[in-house]
Formats: structure tokens, C-alpha cells, sequence
């Protein structure tokens, strides 16, 4: 975008002057065929930059912010020196215009203000300035009789700069001159009182405007204190101290929350009020600071008589206050404050209208100059909240965010009232979440809370709220997105800002109320039973503490009932389930005719008597759920996030009731309600997700003949990517999917039960290892795309590489981060939502405009997933509670063979599971073993229960994997007749994943029988993963194929491996003979950032280390290195185009995670996504003893089957890493023991 500048030069003579309110006004207009058309607002002006014009030449930047359509505000004065002939003043705009050249004569003729309009040199632009001049006197010089007069000239002086230009820099000094006077002043001196008065004013404004300590308003406060004992009864002066010393004390009050300075504020404050006479011009400023001091005394005791009062202070004040009073404005905010809280108090809605209509007249009157701007918007702001919280008007809300963003734009840097404002701010951008759903508010909600308890010191008598605040918007992101470090945060939080508020204060028990909502959510997603208790008990204690005149008393009650009901739900005790019930109808009964929240509390209440209903039986109580849940729908806005779970509540009413009665009717209602809630295209993901899961049981249980089955199949699964959606990081999106564990293959399940296979494929494609799909897309080939238009390619690609390396940041704990620390990842958070944006809307640019690209990255139907089959059959799972079926996908066949396996069910691969993690955890296969290995049994531990393992690949092989490759026609390959036997992909899910079908058969004396020896096993973490390397299988350069090997035998840390140097020699010496280009590089001698570089350099990789194995954060799994941990993030980053083969000689790097059974969150998915074709890993602990020889057996087939010198082709490392084990079996035997040492070699990919 390019910047140009106008122009003006200001020339003047005489001493020193300030320019003051300056402001441009810059309007577009067009010329039509009759005349000049109506002005139109244009683009953001910058700054202003003025050059003086004597030979300094002296530069100066002012920023300008917008104070309407057109018009821009400069901050700051702009001073003009005594003895120069003037100063050339230059506007920055951000636009396509040009320059403006302007003669500006007299400016300093009157104070009164001056403007002059100018056009550009095309007409198209008209041009305004503003301004007023401000006169201050020259520095006073010194009196050497009475240098304490002196003094406090110069202090005075500092004071009036401050007052004509605001310039904060004028306050130190004034204090220092002032303070100095003081001192010097002998005690019986005539105007002793007058200079402790000058000197509590300076400390005052030390304090407001330069966040002064605690001690400077102490100071001020007591200057004022013996000027009051000085000053004779009568004296006019007496009323002005009066009322500085009310202010000083407010402030006081305002950061330490100490009751006895607040009382002393009122006592200031109504003794100024009753010296001033009813004609004199500032009784309306005392009694604003009356009403002031009262309103604060209100919001810490909550004393109704103190807001009545002050409303009529605060009243008064504005209507004694004469025509054209400048600070009328004022008067009328705080006004309008008065009857916001007098609105808290009794929800009388004509208090928050005449709130809203008092600050909308504030913010009239104020002129664009006005110092305190800042405050019109933000009380405005404040109101226009609280009618929306009440009313539910979503204009109000528009306003609100609008208001306050203005009023945290206006003000100034360092103004101890900042911190209010940006609280504000994120209160009506957390609000506008709620209402809309809008993920970008309640990230700019936190990041604004968050600054404001940075600015406000650690005493602060509102640091409490602010904490408060923050803590609840992370609940909120927490509720939407599901990451533990927000909620952990917010209780972290909360317990803070309720252990900083006096028990007494009134806002202690809405504090406690919030923490006992964060312990609530908590509890809803780990089930920790303390989290439940410290929630119940919290808002127990809020409600105790709640007057019960208290208009927020039905909000506390409601979130009782709903943590009472949950602890219901998980210890059964029905006295809790009454109370959670009893606490609704309360909570029912107080709640304001036409309030906001209705529908919420009437949600909550119904919710609990449907709980009630389904352990009593009580009809009663059904019957009213039904009324609570209908009446929350039809009072609920149809854009609000909370209708889904309304709806999807109402459901579960009528299907209650159906169940009970056996009306299919109602069933089929219900029904209809989960089917509105899942198919509604706003609120959390998770909730329309749960919604559709209800849909497709009641379409179930209405019969396997219902037509709602395929639909509410397809829109479950097409939630899941939203569930977990890009703007999440790699780790927040595994917490959501924990929630979504076995629904894929519940729903492909279905598939096969209607005998709609292609259906059943695509939901099991759709609905497994998510995360790396994702990932994938991001680096999905863009050649299509660039034929068509390249700087729309190069821009997806951008973004696309930019939200890759967002997503994979790592979540870090609240605990673990300063203040400082938690604005930055915020920063990074909302950028990551700005990318995740501005993808989709590429993508949908792409999808509507770019011929043939319609389905661009959509997921793949049946037709496609069925093309691009590499040569042998890709076998898939579909494992129900008690059932599982096999899904075939074999070249040449338009749909996928469907096997069936009676005796298998997911509860009996859980069974297998289980006994064999139990039996690995026995023999402490954790990690590869070393020197602490015995001779004969290295790193297995004492062998304790015998026969485990074969009764899990007994069973395999009798249930699963025999049938199927009967199914197949394969047949058993005598291992001496030197017949290669053929290749099979597994694509296993749930439980499945974590059990061995490559090595499923009867071992034993006598005959024995084994998938080995029938084909050659591989997996695939997905269906698509595999096909696209088949289509895009493209030959290595030939400059990068070669073996780079590294051994890493003494990572600091952990047990000692030496058998891993030998390993890598041996691979070295074979590959040497063949003349393959190979690198070996052992222990300290290579850097973890050296490996990455030679893994660019090299297209096979030998890694024989420790591996770090991260469920919670599958990009931050890693390999060990001597100088550090190389995880997958680091690798995935750098793109590798050309990489082939990676062997992971290291322990579990293909273990995954058993709450993300779908997921494939383990090392050798991750190199597969980094960019290796094929990856040989380990499902548990290698031997060190018996890796070397493994590694030996598979690079010498390897290496046999290619021509010498022709470079490292790892295309046949299935077959090899096969032939390895079976030279391995040979040699040990299958023993209980050597069953353990070769079955967790695995191969994956090509």
C-alpha cells in the first residue's frame, strides 16, 4: 500500500505556543455529470510530522486516531519555540492520494481555535484542519531572596504546560518543586496552607496519571490534611481542600480496597458539599465527586441507600449545571454509571435505559478534545452490556464491543484507567463469543484481560475482578476448544483473585461463584470427583453470601443445581438430584420477566428434572422437563451457540418419554430435535456432534429401515474436522478426539450392517488419524491449482505453510508461564486463528471459482479411495461392542470386499490388549535394553507369566487374520521353496491398533502356523496415505540416495546401548561393498541440527537411539540424541521431497495411544507425514543383543536385491525386514521369550 503525505506550513511570531485539539478532516468526492457528488469517507490517516524551520531542522512524530468516518485526532501538542519562524507539518495517509499543499496565516491570533479548509490538486479530496493555541508564560527565574517562592512558581509552571497540553512529562518536575517549597516553607509562614494544597494536587496527579506508588497519595492526603488544619473556618478555600482531599482518598481507596478510605472519600466529598454555596459555579463538580465516592462504597459493601444517594448526587449535579457547562459530559457519565448499578441492584429496566440514553448524550456533547474522551465510549459501552445481558438486543451488544474498543483506542498509555477499559473490552468480546460463536472474540477477549492484569499493580483493589475476568474467558475458549491448560489456568486464576478480595467485599461471593463454574467444567471432561465437590462447595458458599434482594442470586443457583445434578450422575445419591432440582425452581422463581439468560436457566432446570425422571420414574417430572425444554427453545435467539444443546435436551425429553410409553411418535420427535441440533451450522462442534450421535441411535432404535440412518451417519462424521478443527494446536485437537474414541468404527459398523460398504469405508476414512490428514492437506501438491492461476496457488501455499507451523506450536501451562509470557503465546494463539480464517476462505475462493477444483481437498468417495491400490490387498476394521467386520480394498475391484468376523468383537480386543500390555509391563519392555541386560535376558526383566502372548496370537489368528486370508485365497508359502510370498497392507482400528496381526498364529511343538507364513505384512495409518504415495511415487534424485546412520549409545540420561555402534558398523561395511553412498556418525560427533541437515542430504536414514514417545503431543515426540532431542515438528518442517527409508532401531516407535486408538499418534506416522515412503519401527522394547543382527539380515537382502552402484532403493523393505525376522526366528526359536523379541518389528508404507 503506498503512503503520500499532505502538506501545511504554520508560521508565526512571539514566544512560546502550543497547538492544541489539532484535527484533520479528509473527505473523497466524485464528479458525476452534474456537478460534485456527496463526500465519502477514505482511507486511515497515519501520523503527523512536523519539522521545525530554524536551522535544527528538529523532527517530531504525533500519532493521529480516528475520531469519526472522516475525521482523525492528533495525540498530543504540537509545541511551537520562542525565536523560530515557524514550523512544516506533514500528514501521513495510508491511500492512493496526493499531495496537499496548505498556507496556514495567524495561528496564533486567538485561542479561540482556527481552521482552513484546502483541495488537492485533482478535486478529488477536501481538506480540514483544526487546531487551538495555547499561550504559556516563560520559564520564571529565580528570586534569590526567596527561593522557595521561587519554587513554587516553577512547580505552578509544570502544572499549567500539564493542563494546556496534557504532556505527562510536566508532572515529576512540578511535584520535586512543589515538595521543595514545602519544605523550605518556615511553619508560620502566611501561605503555607496554599503551597500544601498546590503540592496534594501534584501528588495527585503524580498518582492518577503517572501510576505514582501507594506513598504519593498518602503524601497527597496528608498535605491536604494540614492545609485544612491551616485554613480558618469560612475560608473559601476550605471547600476546594475538602473535596481534593474526598478525591485523594477515592483514588486511595481504589487501589488498596480499604474500607476506612473510602469512608473518608464520602467524608471529604459531603463536607465539600456542604460548604458550597447553592450559586457557586462548582457545586456540580462536588457533587459529581459526592456521587462518585458513594457509587464506590456501593460496589464494596453493597449498600442500597449508598447508590440511591449517589444517583441523586450524581442527578443533581447535571441538572444544577449551567447552559454549556464543559463538563457536563462528565457529569453525565457518571450519571449513567449511578443508574447501571442502581440497575444491578433492582433490575428495573427503565434504570438501564435511562443508562444507555444518559451516555448516549455524553458522548454527543464531548468534544472530539476532550482529554477524558476515553470515558464517554467506555460508559457507553458499559451500558449498552448490561441492557444486552438483559434484553438480549444483539444491536446492543454491536455497539457495546464497538464503544469499548474505542475507549481503549482513545486512551492514553500509562492512564491508570486503561486497565478498566480493556476489561470492558474483553467483557463485550466475550459476551459476542456467547452470543455468536465467534472463536477470533474470545481470543481478543483473553489477550485484552490478560493486558489489563499486567498494568494493574499487584494491590490493586480491582486486580481481583480482572482475574476473575481472565479466568472466565479461558472457562469459555476452554468449554469451545477443550484444551486443559485453559481451564487449569482459569481456576489458577480464580483461586488467586479470590484469595486477594476481603470475605466481606462484595464481590467475594461472585468470585466464588465463577471459581465453583471453572471447578464444573473441570469436572465434565476429567470426572475428578475433588473438582465436583470444590465446585458444589463454592457456589454453596456464593449463595450463602448472596442477598436474597440480589438480582444475580438466580445465576449462582443455577450452576448449583447443575453441579449437584452431575454429582448425581456420578455417585447416585439422590439427595443431590432433589437439591440440584430445588436450587432450579428457585433460581426460576427469581429470574426477571424477559431477561437474557432465560432460556438457559430454564434449560438447566429441565435438565435436571429429565435427570430426576429417569431414576424415580415420576411422571410428574417428565412432563415438566418437557415444558422447561420447550419454553428454552422458543425463548432462545436462533443464532445463539447454547440452541444446539437446547434442542438437542428437548430430544432427549421427548425420546424419555417414548421410551417410557413406548409412543413412537414422541420417539420420532425426539429425534427430529437431535436432527435440528446436529444439522444447525453454528455452536460448538462437540455439542452438534453429541447431538448427531443421538440421532443416529434414535434412528436406530426407530429401525435399521429408517432413511435418517446414512444422513445422521454423514453428518457425525463430517463434524469430527470440526471438532478438531486447524485453528487448534496438534495437542488441543487429540483432547478433543479423546471424546470421540470408537465413533468411526461404531458408525462404519452401521455401514456394514446395511450393506452399504462404500459408505462404511468412507466413515472410516473420514474418522481415523485426523491429525495427520490435516497435515497432509497443508502439503498437498498445488500443480492443478497453479495451471489455472499461480498467485492464487502461491498465496493457499503460503498460508498453508504458515498455519502448519502454528499448529504445531506446544501448549504450555498456565503454571509454568509468566504474565508476560501468556500475552505472547496469546499473540501467537490469535494469529493462528487469523491463519485458520484466512485459509478457509482461500479454500472456499479455490472451491467456487477455479474450474474443475469444485471438490478440492474434500474427502475422498469410495470411487477414488478405490484407485491408486498398490499391489496386495489393504485389509481395514470395523470393530463394534460385539462385532467386527473386514473391508478388503483389492485392485481391480469397484467396491470394497466385505469379510465378516462372528467370532471377533471390539470387547474381545480389549481383552487381548489388556493381557498384553500387562504381560509387557511385567517383563519391563519400556525401552531398548542395554548393559543392564543379563547375558541371556537383556532388558526383558525377570520373565513372569508364560503364555500370554500366544493366547493373544492364537486368538488373532483363529478370529481375525485366518479368516481373512482365507477369504483373500492365500495360501501358506513353504518357507525353503524360495516363493516370495505375496503382500498385505493392515489398516487397523481402535483396540486393533495396538495388537499384532503381522504375527498372528499357533506357536509351539509341532505344527505351527502364522501370517508369515502366509504373506508379507505391512501397515498403513490410513487408507489414503498409502494410495497417494502410489500415485505420486516418483524415483529419488539420484545426487540424494544414499544411508545416512547415526548410533547415539550414550544419550545422557538413560541406560547404555553399545550394541547399537556395532549395528551401524555393520550396516556401514555392507553398504560400503556395494558401493551405496553412506554416512556414519556416532554419539557426540553429530549435532541434532548436523542429523536433520544429512537427512536432507541422504534418502534413507538408519537412527539406532533412544526415542521419546509423546501421546499428549505427537510433534513433540523424539529421537535422542547426545546433543539433544530431534522431534517430528523439527523434521515434518523441513519438507523432505526426496526421503524413502526410514528404520527406526529404537523402542516403541510405533506404540500409539490407547484414548486415540484412531489417531496413530506414534513415531513411525509421524515419518510417514514427514515425507518417508517407508518405515520400519518397533510396537515395544527391542533387545540390544539381537537389533544388530536384525539390522545385519535386512540391509544385506536389501542390498541384494539392487544393482551395485545404482544409489539405496529401500523399495523392497518389507520383503527384507521379513526375511530378517524369519533369519531371527530361525536362530531363537519361538519361545515365550523370542516371541517378545521379534513381533514388535513392524513395517509401514510402501
Amino acid at each position: 500500500m503506498e503512503t503520500n503525505t499532505f502538506d501545511f506550513t504554520i508560521r508565526f511570531k512571539g514566544s512560546r505556543y502550543y497547538m492544541t485539539d489539532v484535527s484533520l478532516e479528509l473527505e473523497q468526492r466524485h464528479w458525476h455529470n452534474k456537478g460534485w457528488a456527496k463526500k465519502e469517507p477514505v482511507s486511515m490517516m497515519a501520523q503527523l510530522m512536523t519539522v521545525s524551520l530554524d536551522e535544527s531542522r528538529d523532527v517530531k512524530l504525533f500519532p493521529l486516531v480516528k475520531g469519526s468516518e472522516m475525521r482523525w485526532d492528533m495525540v498530543g501538542s504540537i509545541e511551537l519555540p520562542a525565536r523560530i519562524e515557524g514550523v512544516h507539518i506533514i500528514a501521513e495517509l495510508k491511500g492512493g492520494w496526493d499531495f496537499i499543499q496548505l498556507e496556514l496565516m495567524d495561528v496564533t491570533s486567538s485561542s479561540q481555535g482556527h481552521s482552513q479548509n484546502a483541495l488537492t490538486c485533482d478535486k478529488r479530496s477536501h481538506l480540514t484542519i483544526r487546531w487551538k493555541i495555547c499561550e504559556v508564560p516563560q520559564d520564571p527565574t529565580v528570586n534569590e531572596k526567596d527561593h522557595s517562592s521561587w519554587l513554587i512558581s516553577l512547580g505552578n509552571y509544570h502544572i499549567q504546560c500539564f493542563d494546556l497540553t496534557h504532556n505527562l512529562s510536566n508532572i515529576p518536575p512540578a511535584v520535586r518543586a512543589l515538595q521543595r517549597a514545602v519544605d523550605l516553607t518556615p511553619a508560620d509562614h502566611p501561605d503555607l496552607a496554599n503551597r500544601l494544597h498546590n503540592l496534594g494536587h501534584a501528588l495527585t496527579l503524580l498518582f492518577e496519571h503517572k501510576e505514582g506508588s501507594l506513598s504519593d497519595i498518602a503524601s497527597a492526603i496528608e498535605a491536604y490534611h494540614r492545609a485544612i488544619s491551616l485554613t480558618p473556618d469560612g475560608h473559601p478555600r476550605l471547600r476546594e481542600l475538602f473535596n481534593e482531599l474526598g478525591s485523594a482518598s477515592l483514588y486511595r481507596f481504589q487501589h488498596s480496597g480499604d474500607l476506612a478510605h473510602i469512608a473518608d472519600a464520602v467524608a471529604g466529598h459531603q463536607r465539600a458539599v456542604d460548604l458550597t454555596p447553592a450559586s457557586e459555579k462548582s457545586l456540580p463538580g462536588v457533587l459529581h465527586n459526592l456521587g462518585n465516592s458513594l457509587q464506590f462504597r456501593f460496589q464494596r459493601t453493597g449498600n442500597s441507600s449508598d447508590i440511591y444517594r449517589a444517583t441523586e448526587a450524581h442527578q443533581k449535579a447535571v441538572n444544577i449545571a449551567p447552559l454549556g457547562f464543559v463538563g457536563l459530559p462528565l457529569l453525565l457519565e457518571n450519571l449513567g454509571n449511578s443508574y447501571i448499578y442502581r440497575f444491578k441492584r433492582t433490575n428495573n429496566v427503565s434504570d438501564i435505559n435511562a443508562a444507555v440514553a444518559v451516555h448516549q448524550r455524553a458522548a454527543e456533547l464531548s468534544s472530539p478534545h476532550r482529554a477524558g474522551l476515553f470515558g464517554s465510549f467506555g460508559y457507553l459501552g458499559n451500558s449498552l452490556l448490561y441492557r444486552f445481558q438483559h434484553l438480549g438486543n444483539p444491536s446492543d451488544l454491536e455497539q457495546a464491543v464497538a464503544a469499548h474498543a474505542q475507549a481503549v483506542e482513545l486512551t492514553p498509555s500509562g492512564h491508570g484507567g486503561l486497565s478498566a477499559w480493556l476489561c470492558n473490552l474483553s467483557s463485550s468480546l466475550q459476551a459476542r463469543f456467547e452470543h455468536f460463536g465467534n472463536l477470533d472474540d474470545i481470543s481478543k477477549a483473553i489477550s485484552a484481560n490478560q493486558k489489563a492484569v499486567k498494568i494493574t499493580p499487584d494491590k490493586h483493589a480491582l486486580l481481583p475482578i480482572y482475574l476473575k475476568n481472565l479466568g472466565e474467558s479461558l472457562m469459555r475458549r476452554f468449554e469451545h476448544m477443550g484444551n486443559l491448560s485453559d481451564i487449569d489456568g482459569a481456576i489458577i486464576l480464580q483461586q488467586r483473585a479470590v484469595g486477594l478480595i476481603p470475605h466481606d467485599h462484595t464481590a467475594y461471593a461472585g468470585l466464588r461463584s465463577s471459581l465453583g463454574n471453572s471447578f464444573l467444567v473441570r469436572f465434565n471432561r476429567t470426572g475428578k470427583l475433588s473438582d465436583i465437590d470444590a465446585a458444589i462447595l463454592a457456589q454453596q458458599e456464593a449463595v450463602q453470601l448472596t442477598s436474597s434482594s440480589d438480582p444475580s442470586l438466580y445465576c449462582t443457583l443455577s450452576s448449583l443445581g447443575v453441579s449437584l445434578r452431575r454429582r448425581f450422575e456420578s455417585s447416585g445419591n439422590s439427595l443431590d438430584i432433589d437439591e440440584a432440582v430445588a436450587a432450579h425452581q428457585r433460581a426460576h422463581h427469581l429470574m426477571p420477566i424477559g431477561h437474557h439468560d432465560l432460556p438457559g436457566v430454564l434449560y438447566n432446570y429441565g435438565s435436571s428434572l429429565l435427570r430426576r425422571f429417569k431414576h424415580t420414574k415420576n411422571i410428574p417430572d417428565i412432563l415438566k422437563a418437557l415444558e422447561a425444554h420447550q419454553k428454552a427453545v422458543e425463548l432462545a435467539s436462533t443464532e445463539l451457540p447454547s440452541l444446539p444443546n437446547f434442542k438437542t435436551s428437548l430430544g432427549h425429553s421427548f425420546s424419555s418419554r417414548g421410551e417410557f410409553t413406548g409412543n413412537r411418535d414422541d420417539l420420532a420427535t425426539g429425534m427430529g430435535h437431535y436432527k435440528s441440533a446436529a444439522t444447525c451450522g453454528f455452536g460448538s462442534p462437540l455439542l452438534r456432534m453429541k447431538a448427531a450421535q443421538c440421532w443416529i441411535q434414535s434412528s436406530c432404535n426407530l429401525g435399521l429401515e429408517s432413511p435418517q440412518i446414512l444422513a445422521a451417519c454423514d453428518t457425525a462424521i463430517g463434524l469430527i474436522s470440526e471438532v478438531a478443527g486447524l485453528e487448534q494446536t496438534v495437542r488441543c485437537r487429540h483432547a478433543q478426539l479423546q471424546e470421540l474414541t470408537g465413533l468411526s468404527d461404531n458408525i462404519s459398523g452401521l455401514g456394514c450392517i446395511l450393506g452399504r460398504t462404500d459408505k462404511a469405508l468412507e466413515w472410516l476414512e473420514q474418522g481415523r488419524c485426523l491429525v495427520w490428514a490435516q497435515l497432509s492437506l497443508l502439503r498437498t501438491p498445488l500443480d492443478d491449482l497453479r495451471t489455472h492461476n499461480i498467485e492464487l496457488a502461491q498465496q493457499f501455499m503460503h498460508v498453508s505453510r504458515q498455519l502448519d507451523i502454528a499448529s504445531s506450536r506446544p501448549d504450555v501451562s498456565w503454571g509454568e508461564r509468566s504474565i508476560v509470557a501468556q500475552i505472547s503465546v496469546e499473540n501467537e494463539a490469535q494469529l493462528h486463528f487469523k491463519l485458520s480464517k484466512e485459509w478457509k476462505e482461500l479454500l472456499d475462493i479455490i472451491r467456487s471459482t477455479v474450474p474443475g477444483l469444485k471438490n478440492f481437498l474434500r474427502p475422498s468417495p469410495c470411487s477414488i479411495l478405490l484407485q491408486n491400490l498398490p499391489d496386495g490387498p489393504i485389509v481395514l476394521f470395523s470393530t463394534h461392542p460385539d462385532r467386527c467386520d473386514a473391508l478388503a480394498l483389492i485392485r481391480g475391484l469397484d467396491e470394497p470386499f466385505h469379510i465378516q468376523l462372528p467370532e471377533f468383537s471390539r470387547h474381545q480386543a480389549d481383552i487381548y490388549c489388556k493381557d498384553l500390555k500387562i504381560h509387557l509391563q511385567q517383563n519391563d519392555l519400556r525401552m531398548r535394553g542395554g548393559e543392564q541386560e543379563t547375558e541371556l535376558d537383556r532388558g526383558l526383566g525377570p520373565h513372569r507369566e508364560r503364555g500370554a502372548p500366544r493366547r493373544v496370537l492364537a486368538g488373532l489368528w483363529k478370529k481375525v487374520v485366518k479368516p481373512i486370508l482365507d477369504a483373500l485365497e492365500f495360501s501358506k508359502i513353504d518357507l525353503s521353496s524360495g516363493v516370495t510370498p505375496p503382500r498385505i497392507w493392515w489398516c487397523p482400528t481402535g483396540p486393533l491398533s495396538f495388537l499384532p496381526l503381522h504375527a498372528a498364529g499357533r506357536y509351539g511343538e509341532g505344527r505351527s502356523e502364522s501370517t508369515l507364513d502366509y504373506v508379507v505384512s505391512s501397515y498403513t495409518p490410513s487408507v489414503t496415505s498409502l494410495t497417494d504415495r502410489v500415485k505420486n511415487d516418483r524415483p529419488i534424485a539420484a545426487h540424494l540416495s544414499g544411508l545416512f546412520l547415526t548410533s547415539q549409545p550414550d544419550t545422557p540420561g538413560y541406560t547404555r546401548i553399545p550394541g547399537t555402534t556395532a549395528e551401524v558398523n555393520l550396516i556401514l561395511e555392507h553398504a560400503i561393498e556395494r558401493k551405496v553412498r553412506a554416512m556414519k556418525l556416532n554419539g557426540s560427533d553429530v549435532t541434532v541440527e548436523e542429523a536433520l541437515n544429512h537427512m536432507e542430504n541422504f534418502s534413507c536414514i538408519h537412527l539406532a537411539c533412544h526415542a521419546s514417545q509423546k501421546a499428549e503431543e505427537p510433534l513433540q515426540s523424539s529421537f535422542l540424541f547426545h546433543s539433544g532431542s530431534l522431534d517430528l515438528a523439527t523434521i515434518i518442517r523441513k519438507d523432505l521431497k526426496n526421503a524413502d527409508l526410514a528404520f527406526l532401531s529404537a523402542c516403541q516407535t510405533s506404540t500409539g495411544e490407547e484414548k486415540l486408538a484412531e489417531e496413530a499418534v506414534h513415531l513411525a506416522a509421524g515419518m510417514l507425514a514427514a515425507g518417508y515412503r517407508r518405515v520400519v519401527a518397533t510396537m515395544w522394547a527391542i533387545k540390544d543383543k539381537h537389533a544388530p543382527g536384525v539390522a545385519q539380515d535386512f540391509y544385506s537382502y536389501l542390498l541384494s536385491h539392487q544393482e551395485t552402484g545404482t544409489g539405496f532403493d529401500g523399495s523392497q523393505s518389507a520383503f527384507a525386514l521379513h526375511h530378517a525376522i524369519q533369519r531371527l526366528r530361525q536362530k531363537i526359536g519361538d519361545s515365550d521369550e523370542s516371541l517378545l523379541t521379534w513381533i514388535p518389528y513392524v513395517h509401514y508404507g510402501l
